[in-house]
């Protein structure tokens, strides 16, 4: 079992990749003006880090398979503290290369991350990986707020050094932690035990259509959501109290999840979560007053709070952990989905003029999840209804 100071590592690390993730959004105006850069030049920087995350994912699961925790942990967050660092580089071409070499960062710590603590928790996986993400959503609220203090008044370069010693104080951290916390990955292709449901091929092209589907969903939702406010009429300031109010609901959901897991199964808090995203989400395109919007808005976010982390616990639950070396492909689908179903998102709210419609897109990416969840629990009612003892008869 995972020691409660390799989690607090983990969950420590994840507040660091949550702000990671999320920063070069804020940092781009900044770098922009540092080089006199166009929207097109200043775009690769998106490209760099979507490509090295891409590649990163691809070969998180056989890494961490073959190196373990400590070491790809630790290697991973001193390429973070490296790129990031190398951002304050008077080179465009260098800082370039260096946001390319912090998404690959990126690319192997959250699914490597993920993998760990879902491998070292067992029957309560799921509860820890809301909890592990919860801190990777609080590294991704508070960024705004750090960014805008400390670039305004010190930099990027002060910035990029900040944060680099922070990264390579995680390194420090997860170099020393415990092996004794580190869950065995060696065993984990003949951990299963009887009769395989799932074949790992088949589950593995499953959870990654589900992931694509996830990512490509939250970030359509998130990315957006203040334009279609817009639209309806309401000002800047209320599309962005809108989309705050998706993710202080994301964040409300991982809170409650750890708490409703310990009394409600995985699979069943996974369709009610899933429920309660496409009715929020049907909802948010069906109103137009303030408040119903606000409210349809925070039921969406606290339906898709738990479906990512869950996920995952249900994957290696099924997989019975033998899925760890293909890991990679799932959460490199998740990262091609957040990159492709916006960017169609737009592209047909151009087409029918009308970014209502388009949006219907992603309803329907959440009801297509909710039918795989539901295709892959049936062959797990059959088993568990034919556990079930009979029914006794009379004796003699």
């Amino acid at each position: 079992m995972l020691r409660l100071h390799s989690f607090s590592v983990a969950c420590w690390g994840f507040l660091l990749v949550g702000g990671a993730t999320t920063m070069l959004g804020l940092l781009l105006p900044a770098l922009s003006r540092q080089w006199g850069l166009g929207a097109g030049e200043a775009g690769r920087f998106f490209v760099a880090q979507f490509s090295g995350s891409l590649l990163g994912a691809l070969c998180s699961g056989r890494l961490l398979c073959r190196l373990g925790w400590r070491a790809l942990g630790a290697a991973a967050y001193t390429l973070l503290a490296a790129g990031v660092l190398a951002l304050g580089a008077r080179s465009y071409v260098v800082a370039l290369t260096a946001t390319a070499a912090y998404g690959i960062a990126l690319g192997l710590l959250i699914p490597a991350t993920n993998l760990f603590v879902g491998l070292g928790c067992g029957g309560r996986r799921a509860a820890a990986l809301n909890l592990l993400n919860l801190a990777w959503c609080g590294g991704a609220v508070a960024t705004p707020l750090v960014v805008a203090a400390s670039v305004t008044q010190a930099g990027i370069t002060t910035f990029a050094k900040v944060f680099a010693l922070a990264a390579m104080g995680m390194a420090l951290a997860v170099g020393i932690s415990s092996s004794a916390g580190t869950p065995k990955l060696a065993g984990a292709p003949g951990a299963a035990t009887g009769k395989d449901h799932y074949p790992p091929g088949a589950l593995t092209a499953l959870a990654a259509l589900f992931q694509f589907l996830y990512v490509g969903t939250e970030n359509s939702l998130s990315g957006w959501l203040p334009s279609f406010v817009g639209r309806l009429g309401y000002t800047f300031q209320e599309a962005a109290a809108a989309q705050l109010g998706l993710w202080a609901a994301v964040l409300a959901g991982r809170m409650a999840a750890p708490v409703v897991l310990a009394r409600l199964d995985a699979r069943r808090w996974m369709v009610a979560s899933l429920i309660l995203a496409l009715g929020g989400t049907v909802f948010v395109l069906s109103v137009r007053d303030w408040f119903a919007l606000l409210a349809a808005v925070a039921v969406s976010g606290f339906g898709l709070a738990a479906v990512f982390p869950t996920s995952v616990a249900l994957y290696l639950e099924r997989g019975r952990d033998r899925v760890v070396p293909a890991a990679g492909l799932v959460f490199a689908c998740g990262a091609l989905g957040g990159a492709t179903i916006p960017w169609v998102v737009g592209l047909l709210a151009d087409w029918q003029r009308d970014l209502r419609r388009a949006l219907v897109v992603a309803a329907c990416c959440v009801a297509a999840m909710l039918l795989i969840e539901v295709a892959l629990q049936r062959p797990e009612r059959r088993l568990r209804g034919s556990k079930a003892p009979a029914s006794a008869g009379p004796d003699g």
